[in-house]
This record gives structure tokens, C-alpha cells and sequence, in this order.
């Protein structure tokens, strides 16, 4: 059987429609060398966005004093913001990948429009950077619950 699928990918890639393995390869091509863009960047983040917030989460779920608690509960609201940014940056990342993808497929030469693709891509260095605060906010706040917990313990 898998000699007729290959014979089958073959003549599809001679003379119908573009093999998707080549497409997905020139629309990386095109990102990393016309925009200076690899599109797994967003996923990457997003991924580390929402297992922040998966941790923000399960301390809200435990008990703490009222000012542990209240320093929890902002901390979330603030990884929520983030997490919408997140998805709207991932859906325009996605829509930047889906007119080059259309554009191979039809075989035409795409050109994104490069100021909005420079304003996307400083909103996810943005994003990068605020993630990372709060990563530190989350080892900063996990310290605190430490010292919480010991003082309570000792009494």
C-alpha cells in the first residue's frame, strides 16, 4: 500500500495542487527571512502563559490569610489579561500565516504589510516581557506563601 501513496504524493507534487509540507516550509522561509519571525514563537509563549496561569489557579484553591489571598486573587486577574492578549496575539499570528498559506497555495507572491507585521511583533515582545514579570511575581508570591506557612507553624 505505501508504495501507491507515494506514487500518488508524487505525481501531486508534479502537476496538481502544492505538496502542504513544501507550503508550511516557504511560509517559515518567508516569516524568517523577510519578517524575522518564527510563528511557533506565540505558541511557545501562550503555552507558558497558560501553565502560569494553571499555577495561579491551584493557589487560589488553597487557603491562605486575607492579604495572601487578595495578592493571589490580582495576580490571576492579571495572568487572565494577559492570557486574552495572548489569544489575540496567537489569532493574529494566525491570520498572518493563513495569507501566506494562501498565497503559496495559489501559487502567488503574498507581501504582508510590514508595519503591521513590525506593531505585532513588538506586541509580542511586550507580551514576552510581561510574562516574564510575572513568572517572577509567581516565585516572589511562592516565597511569600513559604514564609506565611512557617510563621503560622511555629505559633
Amino acid at each position: 500500500m505505501e508504495p501507491i501513496v507515494a506514487a500518488i504524493a508524487k505525481k501531486e507534487k508534479k502537476g496538481g495542487a502544492p505538496d502542504l509540507d513544501d507550503v508550511d516550509a516557504n511560509v517559515l522561509k518567508e516569516f524568517a527571512g523577510n519578517y524575522d519571525y518564527v510563528p511557533g514563537r506565540v505558541k511557545e509563549t501562550a503555552s507558558f502563559a497558560k501553565a502560569l496561569h494553571a499555577f495561579a489557579r491551584s493557589l487560589g484553591e488553597k487557603y491562605y490569610s486575607e492579604s495572601m489571598g487578595k495578592k493571589i486573587h490580582l495576580f490571576a486577574l492579571d495572568l487572565d489579561a494577559l492570557l486574552l492578549r495572548g489569544e489575540h496575539l496567537r489569532l493574529q499570528a494566525e491570520r498572518f500565516y493563513t495569507e501566506l498559506e494562501k498565497g503559496f497555495l495559489q501559487k502567488k507572491k503574498v507581501s504582508l504589510d510590514k508595519k503591521a507585521m513590525e506593531r505585532f511583533k513588538q506586541e509580542l515582545d511586550q507580551f514576552d516581557k510581561e510574562l516574564e514579570s510575572l513568572y517572577q511575581q509567581a516565585v516572589g508570591l511562592t516565597k511569600e506563601i513559604r514564609a506565611e506557612f512557617e510563621r503560622k507553624e511555629r505559633l
